[in-house]
């Protein structure tokens, strides 16, 4: 108020002497006296009370950006001889933006395919980019860093390098809308390149290839050609286990796929794979379509492990035991009491050489589960049951009916305890002894319906020797079905089997087969297949303690699958509750463990989810405990290229586009953002710091008050005035 009227009171003041000097002095000297004294009130009038700006800064100790960088296959899609990933490691590690960027605020490195992991940078500083498996689940991952905004310290801006693919997950512009509402926005550099760059790619037209080990087998791919340019010849190799087998060239064309033959053979049984490798011509624009692979189960005549078990040691195991010898896919192990506290025990390591050993240790037979976990079959004469206490009985039984594994009682006793009596295909069996010759009739409409070459039907017939004993189905169970009758077709049946439980037990009334063998041609032979296609069909329902589900299985390499296996308990039950583990090691080398979680809808089954990260042939290990140690099951699989990643990988920069227009960020080219990296949008949340600066200095208004006041002085001087 009083600053006012002092103004006031000094213009009017200014305005008296104006007037007063117009009446004796010249206009301009007037105006010049009356000027100085203004300026000499302004000057005044601002020195005591000067005029100041504001300035809000960030307080950047608040201020938070996430700088994200796409790291899916897409990214190796190369402009020129740079992929669009080396565009962005670039951009990353340009040292003006770093600076510009370390000064502005905290700065969190991100690198994502279908999550963001933390990016740090190496001894030198820089950031490297390697790709990482999976889709581009670009929505989920902008919605992390906005959940990570709610839980931490607010985001203020989002920097997103990337080509704009995005293929499975959350819609992106959805969750910019929600970017939008919190006012953070997202600044895109749209990395891309020449949508019509050449390429040529290689794709496997083989699949699932069974072949016989030593036998050729062919393998075929396509190749094509896309992009422009003129085509050019392009070699094609066929690679195993590191080593090139064969090469050809081919010249494709835009307009259809070219194919390619290979020859192979394998001299070792088991999953094998190959790879299909083209030599990319120059210029060539994706690098991950380049090489394709084919499994190929080669297989073999699996082994079949035996245990015989008997109370008593008799030519039937002699006979047995020689048959099993000549038979490369059977392994026979063999438990027998030959006194009191003596036993003989036969160990087969069930490897393709047979390798046998005699173990002088054994004091007793088994009577836990876990002893029959490796075997097939079990085959026991009936005289061993009255020997064998409720445990060990209940070992055999747990065998046949949760394990599968097939189960042969030779011979009949009636003394035989009820719960192994229920194991027989028969609810009661007449013992028979036989004065005059008894012809057997075998019956091929189902074990033996692959005794293709009638051995067990000799011209003049398999009889029995005279005298014998004979065991005779009386009374079957509903479930039963007749192996071998005795003379016509409607006869009594003497070998009978039935499914119990999981597995299958056979019932065989004949205690004397090995006499078929000792009698020549064809008598021999039949023995042979009697025993052969019995022991075959009863094992190959026993299931492994470990099953791998998904064991030569073709997944997409960079999605996410889920791995099965079935685990049996000591009980060979299902297990509910084992620790289950699964290694899978992929073709470099690399091994990755993770826990195999139980299902909640299948009892013994357990999952593991796992992500190949890149094309070829994996080796799974499955483990697990049992009362004798860790078990042990390895499988294999084939991670191939036909993934929604590698689909299409052309830039989409109207996405990125909208969702920096719609967050109120910038979208940039690389080349633009490198000189306008300083105009990235903040978040107006982001907290300001506010400080006043006067806009004159005081001595730039003293140093004007003297030059008005001297000039006022010198200019009354002249006119002759005080």
């Amino acid at each position: 108020m009083w600053i006012v009227l002092f103004i006031l009171a000094a213009l009017a003041t200014i305005a008296i002497e104006f007037w007063g000097m117009l009446q004796n002095y010249r206009r301009q000297a007037c105006y010049t006296v009356a000027l100085t004294r203004i300026v000499m009130l302004l000057a005044a009038l601002l020195f005591l009370k000067p005029p100041h700006r504001t300035i809000r800064t960030p307080q950047y100790d608040k201020l938070k950006i996430a700088a994200a960088a796409d790291v899916s296959a897409s990214m190796n899609v190369k402009n020129g001889n740079t992929s669009r990933r080396q565009q962005v490691e670039d951009l990353l590690n340009d040292a003006q933006v770093q600076s510009f960027l370390s000064r502005l605020g905290r700065m969190d490195y991100y690198q994502f395919s279908d999550t963001a992991i933390p990016l740090l940078p190496d001894t030198a500083k820089s950031y490297r980019l390697a790709e990482a498996p999976g889709n581009t689940r670009l929505g989920n991952v902008l919605a992390d860093f906005l959940k990570q905004s709610h839980q931490g310290t607010p985001l203020s801006a989002v920097l997103l390098f990337t080509d704009g693919r995005s293929n499975d997950g959350m819609n992106p512009l959805d969750v910019a809308k929600q970017f939008a509402a919190e006012k953070i926005p997202i600044s895109v550099i749209g990395v891309s390149g020449d949508e019509n760059a050449s390429d040529v790619r290689i794709k496997a037209t083989s699949s699932n290839i069974k072949a016989t080990r030593n036998q050729s087998f062919e393998l075929t791919a396509d190749v094509l050609r896309t992009g422009k340019g003129t085509p050019e010849p392009v070699t094609v190799e066929l690679v195993s286990d590191g080593q090139v087998v064969a090469r050809t060239s081919v010249l494709p064309d835009n307009t259809q796929p070219t194919s390619v033959h290979f020859n192979a053979q394998l001299p070792i049984a088991g999953f094998h794979t190959f790879m299909f490798r083209l030599i990319p011509p120059p210029g060539d624009s994706r690098v991950d379509n380049d090489i394709d692979f084919v499994s190929v189960d080669v297989t073999e005549p699996p082994i079949f492990r035996i245990l015989y078990l008997s109370y008593g040691l008799d030519w039937e195991w002699r006979f047995f035991n020689l048959n099993c010898s000549q038979n490369r896919q059977l392994a026979v192990s063999a438990i027998i009491q030959t006194g009191k506290d003596r036993f003989y025990s036969l160990e087969n390591d069930g490897s393709p050489e047979g390798k046998a050993k005699e173990n002088n240790d054994v004091k007793a037979f088994p009577s836990t589960t876990d002893s029959y976990k490796d075997y097939d079959l079990i085959i026991a004469n009936a005289e061993l049951f009255l020997h064998l206490d409720e445990q060990q009985r209940k070992a055999i039984r747990s065998f046949a009916e949760y394990k599968g594994g097939g189960l042969v009682i030779r011979g009949y006793n009636d003394e035989i305890p009820q719960d192994i009596q229920e194991l027989i295909p028969a609810k009661s069996i007449r013992r028979m002894t036989a004065r005059t010759q008894l012809k057997l009739a075998v019956l091929t409409d189902l074990v033996y319906k692959r005794d293709t070459a009638k051995a067990l039907q000799p011209p003049q017939g398999l009889w029995l020797p005279v005298p014998t004993e004979v065991d005779i189905i009386e009374e079957p169970r509903r479930s039963m079905r007749e192996l071998i009758r005795i003379n016509a077709t409607n006869g009594k049946a003497v070998a009978a089997v039935h499914a119990y439980g999981a597995g299958r037990v056979a019932f065989i009334g004949l205690n004397e087969t090995w006499r078929w063998a000792l009698q020549g041609t064809p008598y021999d032979i039949a023995y042979m297949a009697l025993w052969n296609h019995l022991v075959v069909w009863l094992a190959e329902t026993a299931r492994p303690i470990i099953r791998i589900a998904d064991n030569g299985s073709h997944v997409t390499s960079g999605e996410p699958h889920s791995f099965e296996a079935e685990i049996l308990g000591n009980d060979f039950r299902p297990a509910a509750d084992a620790k289950v583990a699964a290694r899978f090691i992929a073709p470099d080398g690399v091994a990755t463990s993770v826990a195999m979680l139980p299902s909640l809808d299948d009892i013994g089954r357990y999952s593991a989810e796992f992500i190949p990260p890149k094309p070829g042939e994996y080796r799974l290990e499955v483990t697990t405990d049992s009362p004798s140690g860790t078990i042990q099951r390895q499988g294999a699989f084939l991670a191939c290229l036909n993934s929604r990643e590698t689909e299409d990988t052309s830039a989409n920069l109207p996405l990125l586009q909208d969702i920096a227009r719609i967050t109120g960020g910038k979208f940039f080219l690389p080349e633009d953002y490198l000189d306008e990296f300083a105009n990235i949008p903040l978040s107006s949340n982001v907290p300001m710091a506010e400080s006043t600066h006067p806009i004159l200095p005081p001595w730039f208004l003293f140093v004007i008050f003297v030059i008005a006041a001297s000039g006022s002085w010198w200019t009354r001087r002249r006119l002759g005035m005080k």
